[in-house]
């Protein structure tokens, strides 16, 4: 009896060959047949036989040894089958970063089956945070998909192949954390207007990946009073304020939010003549 394997693990077929009497019949030569494909193999010196191949085919295989018979012997067949069921896979995944909010996680791994064979070119599942996306492993079985983070705190990554014809399905976990990201205020620009006391500031907003943020609300203090300025579409702010005569000192900043972190750009000074 062939004990049941699985998809893509080796088989060995084993007999012994010999006549009604009992006698082996070394150095005989025996037609295998599986599943419809003959192979060629001949018995030992204790008329043994063995053959190992790769199963290929998931479910139940037949298998026939005969004898072709000679001037002494009569042709003789028989017959058995084993089941080969679908083989185990294995999904690792790297260790997924702390990232600040807004910037990409890089979620990455290997797929393979339970021999260790990579399977390249498959479809692998990888859901965040209820949202699934399609991801196809190279040659190697090496898969990679970055993704834009915008929940903060533990994020839930589900890596899953659903399984074939061959492979059972499979599914793994994983966490990370998403953090307040940080936020950098730049002056591009601070000038005084013509020969008025009023003075011009400019800047830009963005990340600390350098995305930059929109319609957001920048601080900006001349001397002891506060003022606020709003950035355009491309992280733009300007601001024209009266200043005093003589040295006046510019500070520009972000308050921070749930998503972004605090941050004051260190004073700037600038003299209204």
């Amino acid at each position: 009896k062939i004990k049941t394997i699985k998809f893509n693990e080796n088989v060995t077929i084993s007999g012994v060959f010999m006549d009604s009497t009992g006698k082996v019949l070394v150095n005989s030569n025996l037609k295998l047949n599986i599943n419809g494909k003959i192979y060629s193999i001949k018995t030992g010196a204790s008329g043994l036989f063995n053959y190992t191949m790769k199963v290929s085919v998931v479910g139940i295989n037949n298998v026939t040894v005969s004898y072709g018979g000679n001037t002494n012997y009569n042709e003789k067949t028989a017959k058995t089958t084993f089941k080969v069921a679908k083989q185990n896979l294995i999904i690792t995944v790297n260790n997924i970063k702390e990232t600040g909010y807004g910037s990409n996680v890089t979620i990455s791994g290997k797929f393979m089956d339970a021999t260790g064979k990579t399977l390249g070119n498959s479809i692998i599942r990888v859901n965040l945070n209820g949202k699934t996306y399609n991801v196809k492993a190279n040659s190697k079985g090496v898969f990679t998909r970055s993704i834009k983070t915008n929940n903060l705190g533990i994020n839930n990554v589900t890596i899953s192949y659903p399984g074939n014809k061959n492979y059972s399905a499979i599914s793994t976990r994983k966490t990370f954390n998403v953090v307040k990201n940080n936020v950098t205020v730049s002056i591009t620009s601070i000038k005084q207007v013509e020969n008025s006391r009023n003075i011009t500031i400019t800047g830009k907003f963005t990340d600390k990946n350098g995305k930059i943020l929109m319609n957001s609300q920048i601080t900006v203090k001349i001397n002891n009073k506060t003022y606020y300025a709003k950035t355009n579409s491309k992280g733009i702010y300007t601001i024209t304020k009266t200043a005093k005569k003589g040295t006046n000192t510019v500070t520009v900043g972000y308050n921070g939010n749930k998503n972004y972190n605090r941050y004051t750009l260190p004073a700037r000074k600038i003299t209204i003549s």
